[in-house]
Protein backbone atom coordinates (compact mmCIF):
# COMPACT_ATOMS: atom_id res chain seq x y z
CA UNK A 1 0.00 0.00 0.00
CA UNK A 2 1.39 3.12 -1.11
CA UNK A 3 1.73 6.33 1.43
CA UNK A 4 -0.57 9.21 0.87
CA UNK A 5 1.46 12.11 -0.45
CA UNK A 6 2.18 15.11 2.30
CA UNK A 7 0.27 17.57 1.92
CA UNK A 8 2.71 20.58 1.10
CA UNK A 9 3.85 23.28 3.96
CA UNK A 10 3.65 26.85 2.35
CA UNK A 11 7.06 28.21 3.25
CA UNK A 12 7.18 30.83 5.86
CA UNK A 13 10.01 33.09 3.93
CA UNK A 14 7.30 33.92 1.59
CA UNK A 15 5.17 35.98 3.47
CA UNK A 16 8.63 37.96 4.87
CA UNK A 17 10.00 40.81 2.42
CA UNK A 18 13.75 40.27 2.30
CA UNK A 19 15.98 43.53 2.04
CA UNK A 20 17.14 42.74 -1.17
CA UNK A 21 13.47 42.85 -2.45
CA UNK A 22 12.43 45.62 -0.44
CA UNK A 23 11.37 48.64 -2.51
CA UNK A 24 12.21 51.52 0.21
CA UNK A 25 13.21 52.43 3.33
CA UNK A 26 10.42 51.96 6.06
CA UNK A 27 10.08 55.05 8.57
CA UNK A 28 11.75 53.27 11.18
CA UNK A 29 14.96 52.97 9.18
CA UNK A 30 15.02 56.24 7.57
CA UNK A 31 14.86 57.54 11.04
CA UNK A 32 17.45 55.26 12.31
CA UNK A 33 19.77 56.03 9.23
CA UNK A 34 19.24 59.59 10.16
CA UNK A 35 19.61 59.40 13.87
CA UNK A 36 22.11 56.54 14.71
CA UNK A 37 25.18 58.96 13.72
CA UNK A 38 24.55 61.06 16.39
CA UNK A 39 24.10 58.66 19.31
CA UNK A 40 26.97 56.49 17.82
CA UNK A 41 28.92 60.02 18.42
CA UNK A 42 27.54 60.67 21.39
CA UNK A 43 28.51 57.16 22.95
CA UNK A 44 31.92 57.49 21.83
CA UNK A 45 32.23 60.50 24.08
CA UNK A 46 30.85 58.92 26.45
CA UNK A 47 33.07 56.35 26.13
CA UNK A 48 36.23 58.69 26.28
CA UNK A 49 35.04 60.00 29.27
CA UNK A 50 34.86 56.36 30.82
CA UNK A 51 38.79 55.43 29.42
CA UNK A 52 39.84 59.17 30.93
CA UNK A 53 38.74 57.76 34.30
CA UNK A 54 39.73 54.50 34.37
CA UNK A 55 43.25 56.06 33.26
CA UNK A 56 43.76 57.43 36.99
CA UNK A 57 45.95 54.49 38.37
CA UNK A 58 45.05 55.49 41.81
CA UNK A 59 41.14 54.74 41.03
CA UNK A 60 41.14 51.55 41.82
CA UNK A 61 42.86 51.72 44.95
CA UNK A 62 40.75 55.23 45.89
CA UNK A 63 37.27 53.60 44.47
CA UNK A 64 37.20 50.02 43.73
CA UNK A 65 33.53 50.27 42.79
CA UNK A 66 33.58 52.99 41.01
CA UNK A 67 36.84 50.97 38.95
CA UNK A 68 33.92 48.00 38.56
CA UNK A 69 31.10 50.30 37.73
CA UNK A 70 33.58 51.98 34.76
CA UNK A 71 35.04 48.55 33.53
CA UNK A 72 31.58 47.27 33.21
CA UNK A 73 30.38 50.32 31.48
CA UNK A 74 32.55 50.81 29.44
CA UNK A 75 32.52 46.93 28.08
CA UNK A 76 28.75 47.41 27.33
CA UNK A 77 29.06 50.77 25.58
CA UNK A 78 31.50 48.67 23.26
CA UNK A 79 29.28 46.20 22.66
CA UNK A 80 26.47 48.82 22.06
CA UNK A 81 28.62 50.94 19.43
CA UNK A 82 29.55 47.57 17.91
CA UNK A 83 25.98 46.73 17.13
CA UNK A 84 25.28 50.53 16.20
CA UNK A 85 27.63 50.84 13.85
CA UNK A 86 26.68 47.49 12.14
CA UNK A 87 22.72 48.44 12.22
CA UNK A 88 23.71 51.50 10.02
CA UNK A 89 26.19 49.77 7.71
CA UNK A 90 23.10 48.04 6.75
CA UNK A 91 20.89 50.45 6.38
CA UNK A 92 23.52 52.59 4.31
CA UNK A 93 24.02 50.04 2.06
CA UNK A 94 20.40 49.09 1.98
CA UNK A 95 19.69 53.06 1.31
CA UNK A 96 22.40 52.70 -1.58
CA UNK A 97 20.95 49.48 -3.15
CA UNK A 98 17.93 50.90 -3.76
CA UNK A 99 18.65 54.25 -4.78
CA UNK A 100 20.34 52.64 -7.90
Amino acid sequence: RAAAPQPRLKSRDTDVQRPSEQKKLTFKDKHALQTLPAQMEALRNSMEEMKAALTDPALYARDPRRFTTLTTELGKATADLATMEDRWLELEILRETLET
